[in-house]
Order: C-alpha cells, then structure tokens, then sequence
C-alpha cells in the first residue's frame, strides 16, 4: 500500500525532534561542571611524590603534560626544570621515572628533554611545583597542580633512567662544619648549567656572590669570604644559570642550601 507522502515527512520530523529532545535531556541531566569536563572524573586525582619519582591515580583520560618548576632566584618566575608527557589511563598509574623502557616505550617514564638537547630527571626540592595539564575535550583543560613537600625516598633518576635522564644535581658537596674567614667549597651543577653563583649570611649580613665556572662534568669549586659576616650559623646558598626546559630561555635557580659554624 503507498504510503501518503505528507505522513512520512510528519514521522521523519516526530523522529527528529524526539532525538533532539533526548540528547538536550541528557545533556541537562549532568551537572554544570560534567558539562566542561566530561568524561573527566570528578574526585581529585591522588599524587605523591618520592625522590624524583612521581605515581599519579586518578587522572582524566588522555595526553597528560607534567612540568615542574621553580621559582627563579633572581626574578621569582617560575622556570621548568623538568618535564613529561604521556597518556593518562582510567584505570592505571601515571608514573615518571619508575620503569625500564620497553618496545613500546623506548624510553620508559624517564623524565624527557623538551627544550633541552637531551633529558634531565630534575632534583625535586621542597617548594617547587607539578602541574598535571591534560587534554581538552569541552572548555579549559583539565589541570591539577601540586606543592612539593619535605623529600621522602631517595632522589635522582632510578637506576634504569640513569642513563636516558642523568640527574640535574645543584648542590654543594660536603661542606665543612666550621670555617673561619673564608670557606673553600666545592659542588657539582647540571647538565647545560653555565655558571653558580655563591652567597653567605648570617641573617644579619650577606656576602657578595662569587661566580664559579663548571667544568665539563659539572664540578666546580670557589671560595668564599665570610669575614664580614658574625661568627655563630651561616648558610651558603648555590644559585645555578641554566635553561628553562621548556622555553631554553637563561634561568637562575637555587639548589640546596648548605650550613657551616663560622668562628
């Protein structure tokens, strides 16, 4: 039987609006937020960090960047020592500089190089910063940003990462316990480092920066004069020149502080 041509347009347009009215139902079912950030999960992911080892759960799905930086000693901007990029999974960990590479993954989860000509696994010190930025699907993208505490576990890249991302190490080595008019320190800077600049106080008084130049496998040494400052605690601070991760641009950032007893 032929069916009437004006009754089949009046079903096609009934089907169409029916859809539509499903799709805006169940659109106006999820909250405002699902609305900008769906299917992202709603509880915050959970995130710790040891030595320079980060294991993340909890993360949207998708391309996830990590960057960790630093304040810069000189301007207070944040300067990228570090950075990472893979994919988020439901279900499983996202892990930095945890595991060995495979065929899949020829480098692992070592920490990667961006800007730099060759990856650094960057010595995580208290105060600095990780920002999880994932993929945008509606809106904004999702972005999670943690402080770094008090160090838990040992530092630097574990031994499979060792190669592909030697540690940036900013440090002052063995500093002796006391000093007199002067102290003669020695330390080591990272790869790409150009130049430490060292400073002392008393709290009171600070010396003078001395520059020290290192050599090509990132020792250096350099003496500083402490006879302006009052006997009694004095901490030496190493400010390394080095270039962002991210940007390449020239960056100054502090590495650890080291305490002597001037007398």
């Amino acid at each position: 039987m032929r069916q009437h041509p004006h009754a089949a347009r009046r079903r096609r347009a009934a089907y169409g609006l029916t859809l539509t009215m499903l799709v805006a139902v169940s659109m106006a079912a999820l909250p405002a937020a699902a609305h900008a950030q769906f299917p992202f999960p709603s509880a915050p992911p959970t995130i710790t960090v040891i030595g320079d080892s980060v294991i993340a759960s909890g993360l949207p799905f998708g391309r996830t960047t990590v960057t960790a930086t630093r304040a810069d000693a000189v301007t207070g901007a944040p300067v990228a020592v570090g950075t990472f990029a893979a994919s988020a999974m439901t279900f499983q960990p996202f892990t930095i500089n945890t595991s060995a590479p495979t065929l899949l993954k020829p480098t692992g989860d070592c920490w990667q190089k961006s800007a730099w000509s060759s990856a650094l696994t960057p010595d995580l010190q208290t105060g600095d910063k990780l920002a999880f930025v994932g993929t945008a699907i509606f809106g904004q993208p999702p972005r999670t940003t943690i402080t770094v505490g008090a160090p838990v576990g040992s530092p630097g890249p574990v031994p499979v990462c060792s190669a592909l991302a030697p540690w940036a190490r900013n440090a002052i080595l063995n500093p002796p316990a006391t000093a007199g008019a002067s102290v003669v320190l020695n330390g080591v800077a990272q790869k790409f480092a150009t130049q430490v600049a060292l400073t002392a106080t008393d709290g009171a008084h600070t010396t003078p920066a001395v520059q020290a130049t290192p050599a090509a496998n990132g020792t250096w040494s350099a003496t500083v004069q402490l006879g302006t400052l009052d006997n009694g605690p004095v901490t030496i601070t190493p400010v390394v020149t080095v270039p962002d991760a991210v940007t390449g641009a020239t960056a100054h950032i502090a590495g650890p502080k080291a305490s002597l007893t001037k007398s």
